[in-house]
């Protein structure tokens, strides 16, 4: 029992640490970035993995993600009405879409809580469908986004948005939004290109307001002071 338990922390240090390959939240790690001379410590709002699906029942997706040197680890996330789905262009799919060998991003809140199980379990709070026969490379991101310089800056200060008048802006329940609302909101961001700036900029095809994250705001109200 003592050695499960060591490989299950094992496996949650990994989960936390490692690469996701289309999601751009890839760590929990806190990011120290500089702003009006002030200094701030900030955590993205959701944890992106890029995992293969093994199982998938009505409660739960058993999946497999590589770590750096290439081994295999299990991840479960649980599932529920509340979980979000899309595919890679932003359109809304459902759980049923998601089939044993899927490859798929999983977003699942920095905040929530990761139960010291084995394997490891967390709540999947948005899944991006990966359609691996579709030629163009359109990239996703979930976090809390703040003004800053006119521009939408994501809380891990990785990615920063400009915004015109084309780009596709709608709510959970595809409803389109004026993007005055956006600031200071947790959203959903699909793109193509970025620049190789700190935090890279992108003009976005689409963006999907998830809504308020009042732990986020909390946890990082000096910035938006």
């Amino acid at each position: 029992m003592k050695n499960k338990l060591i490989v299950a922390i094992s496996l949650t240090v990994m989960l936390i640490s490692g690469n996701s390959i289309y999601a751009d939240t890839k760590t929990k790690i806190q990011h120290n970035i500089s702003n009006n001379n002030n200094d701030y410590v900030e955590t993205p709002s959701y944890i992106g993995n890029y995992v293969t699906v093994s199982k998938i029942n009505k409660d739960l997706i058993e999946t497999i993600i590589k770590d750096n040197s290439n081994s295999e680890n299990i991840i479960n996330y649980i599932i529920s009405e509340e979980t979000l789905v899309y595919d890679k262009n932003g359109n809304k799919k459902s759980l049923s879409d998601i089939q044993k060998g899927s490859s798929i991003t999983i977003y699942t809140s920095s905040y929530s809580p990761a139960p010291l199980i084995f394997p490891p379990q967390y709540q999947a709070d948005i899944i991006i469908i990966d359609e691996l026969n579709s030629a163009s490379i359109i990239l996703n991101n979930a976090d809390t986004y703040f003004e800053n310089n006119d521009m939408l800056v994501n809380a891990s200060n990785k990615l920063a948005l400009n915004i015109n008048k084309d780009i596709n802006i709608v709510d959970k329940e595809n409803n389109e939004v004026n993007v005055d609302i956006l600031k200071n909101k947790d959203l959903l961001v699909f793109y193509t290109y970025s620049t190789k700036s700190i935090p890279a900029q992108t003009t976005p095809i689409k963006i999907i307001l998830l809504g308020e994250n009042k732990t986020a705001l909390t946890n990082i109200a000096s910035k938006i002071e």
